[in-house]
């Protein structure tokens, strides 16, 4: 019963003091050379010209399921159907730049094939195209860059439940 009552304590403190993440979700059709393209996630300062150092997508949760190792590389969709295609990025709290290339320097619409993007925050959009010639940045700011502090409730439930400070028990006496 206390190892219940420990565990119902946590979940309670728990929900009083993470946030969820959020998801990024670019949704895409690339133009009649999709393996001129290449795009990611990275957080502030980080080298957009390195994939590696970007933000892995969600492999499981993007379309086509399990596709790649989470970062596109120029040349990983030669040869592939343009779309559409959607990867999604579950982000922490922080500020990020989506980054979008393409090598031959005509974007993935208009002059060969009509491709597209939007790209997509919390259900907002944050900005959608596919005529920006060699690249274009978006800042993403995911709100609650500050580790929320745990609350009051989240303190009274530790206490009620025996966590920290007070312990609940049962004894029974003999008399």
């Amino acid at each position: 019963m206390t190892i219940t009552k420990r565990l119902f304590s946590v979940l309670l403190a728990l929900a009083f003091t993470c946030t969820a993440n959020a998801n990024l979700i670019l949704d895409i059709t690339f133009d009649d050379f999709p393996g001129e393209t290449r795009f990611g996630v990275w957080e502030p300062g980080a080298d957009t010209s390195a994939p590696f150092e970007g933000i892995a997508y969600d492999v499981d949760a993007s379309s086509p399921i399990g596709f790649g190792d989470g970062f596109v590389f120029t040349g990983d969709f030669a040869g592939v159907e343009g779309g559409p295609w959607q990867f999604v990025w579950d982000l922490e709290e922080g500020i990020y730049t989506f980054a979008i290339f393409d090598s031959a320097l005509d974007g993935i619409c208009c002059g060969f094939g009509l491709g597209s993007y939007s790209l997509s925050y919390d259900g907002n959009l944050l900005v959608e195209g596919g005529d920006f010639g060699e690249s274009e940045f978006t800042t993403v700011v995911v709100p609650g860059a500050e580790p929320s502090p745990v609350s009051a409730p989240s303190v009274i439930a530790l206490l009620g439940f025996g966590l920290i400070g007070l312990r609940l028990t049962r004894r029974k006496f003999l008399g």
